[in-house]
């Protein structure tokens, strides 16, 4: 799954216990290593999957994580109503989710 890079809040895979840096600069940073780790892990699965099944060129460990994000690539999350609280995604104000789920469409405004 994608997780959008947000300063409000760490990955939920990260443990970031101490850091000298600002909070806000800790949180979106551990976003990028946790893809730079999960793309070491994966990356030579993904590219097999990209070379055999698909007919692309494989992606180097150096561009592949991150690449959502940089091509900004819109996709989309539905999530239950105890799930998230939207302002941890940016937006301007406490909204919560209300039944049914909701789709989140980033980078953008709720669907």
């Amino acid at each position: 799954m994608p997780w959008s890079p947000t300063k409000a809040i760490s990955h939920p895979l990260a443990n970031t216990q101490s850091s000298n840096a600002d909070d806000a600069i800790t949180n979106l940073l551990s976003y990028a290593m946790i893809e730079m780790m999960t793309w070491q892990g994966l990356g030579d699965v993904i590219n097999m999957f990209r070379e055999n099944e698909l007919g692309l060129l494989p992606l180097s460990l150096i561009w592949a994580p991150g690449l959502l994000t940089r091509l900004r690539i819109p996709y989309t999350y539905c999530w239950l109503v105890f799930l998230i609280a939207l302002s941890l995604m940016g937006y301007d104000r406490p909204l919560y989710c209300a039944s049914p789920p909701i789709l989140i469409r980033y980078p953008g405004p709720p669907l």
